[in-house]
This record gives C-alpha cells, sequence and structure tokens, in this order.
C-alpha cells in the first residue's frame, strides 16, 4: 500500500513586509481606467505611455470618481479528508460613481456588452491593476429628492485569484487633454 504524505502548505509563503513608519493610504476609488483587450504595458508606472496609449484609444481615463472596492471574496468548493473546503478562487467586485451623465450613455451602453476590458482603479496615491478581463454594469439611476445628483453608478466585477497589484499612480495620468481622456 502506497500514500503521499499530506501537506497543508504547496509552496512557501513569501515574506510579510511590515513598516510601522508608513503612511496610511487614502481609500476611495478616486480615478477608474479601463484597459483594451490585448493591450500590454512595456511599464504600467511610465506617464507617458499611459498619455500615448490614451491618445490611441487603448486606454479610457476616467478622473474624478467615488466608489468602493469589496477586496475580493474566496470561491471555494468542497474539501477532502478532513479538509471542509477548498479556495479555488477569487470574485472582485468595484463600484464607482461620476457625474458627467450627459453625453456618456453611448460610451456605458458600448461598455455593458464588452468583453476583455481590464479596469484599473486609483487610491490616493496607489494605482490597482487587476490584470483581469472585467463585466461592466452602468447605469444612471434617477433618485426623488429634488436636491438629488443624477450620477452613473458602475459595478465593475472580475474573477482572478490575485488581489490588484498596487504601484505608485503615475504623476498626472488622470490629468491628460489627450483623447481617451474622459474628463
Amino acid at each position: 500500500m502506497q500514500y503521499y504524505p499530506y501537506s497543508s502548505s504547496c509552496g512557501q509563503l513569501p515574506a510579510f513586509l511590515s513598516d510601522p513608519c508608513a503612511a496610511p493610504e487614502g481609500g476611495r476609488l478616486r480615478h477608474v481606467a479601463f484597459v483594451a483587450p490585448g493591450v500590454q504595458f512595456a511599464d504600467w508606472g511610465d506617464p507617458l505611455e499611459w498619455q500615448a496609449k490614451a491618445a490611441a484609444g487603448q486606454v479610457i481615463l476616467i478622473p474624478n470618481t467615488q466608489g468602493t472596492y469589496n477586496g475580493g471574496e474566496s470561491v471555494t468548493t468542497e474539501g477532502f479528508g478532513e479538509t471542509r473546503q477548498v479556495a479555488t478562487g477569487r470574485n472582485h467586485s468595484a463600484t464607482y460613481a461620476h457625474r458627467e451623465v450627459a453625453g456618456n450613455t453611448a460610451f456605458y451602453d458600448a461598455l455593458n456588452f464588452q468583453q476583455g476590458w481590464q479596469f484599473v482603479f486609483a487610491t490616493e496615491n496607489l494605482l490597482w491593476l487587476t490584470h483581469a478581463p472585467a463585466l461592466v454594469k452602468a447605469g444612471a439611476p434617477v433618485e426623488a429628492g429634488v436636491d438629488s445628483m443624477v450620477k452613473w453608478s458602475v459595478t465593475v466585477e472580475w474573477s482572478s485569484r490575485q488581489n490588484p497589484q498596487p504601484i505608485p499612480l503615475p504623476a498626472g495620468i488622470f490629468t491628460l487633454t489627450a483623447p481617451g481622456y474622459g474628463g
């Protein structure tokens, strides 16, 4: 009879990094972007590359948003032996809003049915790369209050085993004036 030893860890964990002096990162999805299917970056941190891709229509930049990211939720399946569940992936969801309602209906009507666009979002000082195709669900609900504001409400969903990768926010990419800039 053969048996193989069970291991709960199929690899070494990377080192945990701790910097008690680091400044906290401010929340809110302050800006968002969509990267066209198949578009590759040589350097995600290069503002000139962002500007060139925005000018070529390969990147859509949407500045001045408000929103949240759920941090991802585990997808699990039934485990084996004494292991009750096994993680098989993660589902991620972000929701953002912006005020530019007029003129963006055709954009969201198309994006709602597009496949393969990658979602990217910015917090205070970081740009978060999802590296996965996203599903976009956008609409502009109208509330009853006369003091309310009509705004686009957009939910973006993607599946990836990895969390979004934070990098330093490239300077000025959400203040560009090239085509592809949504401001």
